[in-house]
Parts: structure tokens; sequence; C-alpha cells
């Protein structure tokens, strides 16, 4: 979504960026941007060197916040001893002696 010359969007420091109506201005061309089309751009913003007037741009050009998506799994990989520990993982009863 929003990936196209007529819809463009990227994600900058967790800000989404319209960037539809500025693209033909970009000094790197509308190619450069096309690159990130719908996706996550902070870094190569980061590396590309805007100036100070590039980034106010990108402020005024803000829709909203990136929301992250919703996972059904956590986002970090689960040992034993910490799905022993979750109410997802109850531990089993214990043993009779």
């Amino acid at each position: 979504k929003h990936n196209t010359e007529d819809d463009c969007w990227l994600i900058i420091d967790k800000k989404v960026i319209d960037v539809t109506k500025y693209m033909k201005e970009h000094p790197g061309g509308v190619d450069k941007i096309m690159e990130y089309a719908g996706q996550e751009a902070t870094a190569i913003f980061d590396c590309t060197g805007h100036s100070a007037d590039a980034k106010a741009l990108v402020v005024s050009m803000r829709i909203g916040d990136a929301v992250p998506p919703k996972v059904s799994h956590p986002p970090y990989p689960v040992t034993c001893g910490s799905a022993a520990l979750s109410s997802d993982f109850p531990l089993p009863p214990p043993l009779p002696l």
C-alpha cells in the first residue's frame, strides 16, 4: 500500500510521511523515493546526509505515527525458561513422589 507515484508514503523515525506531492521535486529523483515507497526509510534518509531544510520538510509532510504490526508471537526468540513462566505455557502439575 502507498507504494505508487500517485500515492506514496514513507516511514521515517516512526512517522508516516506522505511524499506523493513532493516526489517530482526530490533532488535524487522519483526513482530514489520509489525504492522505499510504502516502507521504512529511516536508515537511508539518515545515511544520505539530508540538510536541515530537508528534515523540516519531512516534518511538514507527516500525516501520522507508524503503528507496529500486531503479531501473534513475541518478536524475540522464546527460551524454555521464559516459556515455562508464561501464562500461555503453564507448568505441568508436579509429579507424585
